[in-house]
This record gives structure tokens, C-alpha cells and sequence, in this order.
């Protein structure tokens, strides 16, 4: 419930910034603002625990997305994903939620934090950063994790 209260809050907030008075109209890539816009994305990835492979996992996500321009010029992006992920290996059901921010073509960056959590009681933290080439885990956390308990 908690999780559904902040999506809708996140929801209210991005259509709200999109209407604010300072803006120069709907198209604000013509001057300073915010344009928002909605996607489905499929998400693949492998999953990691303790530097092991424990499982993959994959679905769709529906991403907002909020692009923000300052005198017709692109600056940054920030994108809130959800969904539901089913794992290859044991078909656990996985809820997902994804926050972004892209910098790009300000900078190659792209970081991106990932929070899933399993119907059988796996969890998985990822921080992903792009670096304009390639992906990198920054982190990857497995906190709660079924598998892990019991084990020192």
C-alpha cells in the first residue's frame, strides 16, 4: 500500500510540475519546462548474490518519463519504471521499481536504481551506472533474500 501511495504521489507530482505557471506553454521544447510521456520497456537481467549468479529475470516495465528544457535546450531526463518480473529459474513474481536519471547529451551518464521484491521472499537492490559505452553495477544487494538465510 505504502508503494502504491508513492507511485500515485509520484504520479500527481510529475503531471503538477508539467502544469506550472513559469512554463512557456504544453511544448516546452520550444522554451524552459517539462514535457511528460508514458512507456512500456521489456527488462532482462541476470540476478547476483555474493558475487554468484542466483537467477534471471524479465517482463515489461511502464516507465514516466519527465524530459526538462531550459531555453529550448535539453538538459536532463528522470524515469520511474514499474512492472512485474517473473524469474526464468524458479518462476517467482517479482514487483520492480526503476528510478533513472540520464544526463545525456549533457554528460554519458546515466544512473539507475533498482529496487525487486519477490513473491517467495528474494529481494534484489541494483545501482547501475552508464557510462556512455558500457553498463556497470555499481552495487548489488540481496538483502532478505530466501536463499541467504540460515547461511553465514
Amino acid at each position: 500500500m505504502k508503494t502504491k501511495t508513492l507511485l500515485l504521489i509520484c504520479l500527481l507530482l510529475g503531471i503538477g510540475l508539467t502544469q506550472l505557471s513559469g512554463q512557456d506553454g504544453p511544448n516546452s521544447k520550444n522554451g524552459n519546462g517539462s514535457d511528460s510521456y508514458w512507456m512500456v520497456w521489456g527488462f532482462y537481467s541476470d540476478m547476483a548474490c555474493n558475487g554468484q549468479w542466483v537467477d534471471y529475470v524479465e517482463g515489461d516495465l511502464y516507465w514516466h518519463i519527465v524530459d526538462h528544457y531550459k531555453d529550448g535546450i535539453y538538459q536532463w531526463t528522470i524515469m520511474e519504471g514499474t512492472g512485474v518480473l517473473q524469474s526464468a529459474i524458479t518462476g517467482e513474481v517479482f514487483t520492480i521499481h526503476e528510478l533513472d536519471k540520464w544526463w545525456t547529451p549533457v554528460s554519458s551518464e546515466w544512473t539507475c536504481n533498482t529496487f525487486l521484491k519477490g513473491d517467495q521472499g528474494n529481494h534484489y537492490m541494483i545501482s547501475w551506472l552508464f557510462d556512455g559505452e558500457n553498463w556497470h553495477v555499481t552495487k548489488f544487494g540481496c538483502p532478505g533474500n530466501e536463499m541467504n538465510k540460515g547461511k553465514k
